[in-house]
Parts: structure tokens; C-alpha cells; sequence
């Protein structure tokens, strides 16, 4: 991840970041002002582009290796973030499948009937067969 930084405001690091947009109370789409959250790294601190986010999901895929397969973490530390640690409510509206939910060090764990597991971050998942 060689273009990651910690912190909350995109605007000192990168020109190119996204922009917001809502709807005005006419309907159109507006562009909306950037405002930083204030977050507390390293929760939801994280800015990084695509290409990061890839190298991200890629190690989970690999269990720790990277993609020349060097070991980055150990497959026994990465299994314990997934480790399910607190019960979460489903949303049967938007999880009707789901057989239970569980808060891991980072990561929302869902089972399903069938055996799957999914673990999602924000706007990464991953999906583990049986």
C-alpha cells in the first residue's frame, strides 16, 4: 500500500479524490462541501486509492502473503481478526439470509445457511467458502 496515509482530509495529500453530491431541494444533484470527520487513526482513518485498496483485499485472499509472496502478517494473526468476538443485530431487510453476525477486531463476520461466510470492511470484502 505505497499510497496510504493515515488521516481524515484527502485534500493535503491528493488532487484527485472523490467528491460528494446530494440533491438540492429542487432534485438536481449537487456537489457537496467537504467536511472531515475527524477520525482516530487508525479507525477510519484510512486514505487510499484504488490500487491500495486492491493490495489490501489481495493480502486477506493470500492469508498474509503478498502478491510476490512474501509473508507481510501471519496467517494466525490475520485469522484472529476475523475471529467473531461481539454479537451484531442482522438487518433482515438487508441481510435476509444471514444466520448470525459477529463484530471481529475491524470486520462484520456473517454466516449463512450454506456454510458461507462473509467478512466485509467498509468497502472491502471478502468471501470464504466453507
Amino acid at each position: 500500500m505505497s499510497g496510504a496515509r493515515i488521516g481524515s482530509d484527502p485534500r493535503d495529500v491528493s488532487a484527485d479524490y472523490a467528491t460528494g453530491y446530494g440533491y438540492d431541494l429542487t432534485g438536481t444533484p449537487t456537489e457537496l462541501p467537504y467536511a472531515a470527520f475527524g477520525s482516530t487513526a487508525p479507525s477510519s482513518s484510512a486514505l487510499a486509492g484504488l490500487a491500495d485498496y486492491a493490495a489490501f483485499v489481495r493480502l486477506q485472499l493470500r492469508r498474509g502473503l503478498s502478491v510476490t509472496g512474501r509473508r507481510v502478517v501471519s496467517e494466525a494473526n490475520l485469522a484472529a481478526c476475523w475471529k467473531p468476538g461481539v454479537a451484531t443485530p442482522i438487518a433482515r431487510d438487508f441481510d435476509p439470509d444471514a444466520v448470525s453476525k459477529w463484530y471481529a477486531l475491524g470486520w462484520f463476520r456473517e454466516e449463512f445457511p450454506d456454510g458461507t461466510t462473509l467478512l466485509h470492511h467498509g468497502a472491502t470484502s471478502t468471501v470464504s467458502p466453507r
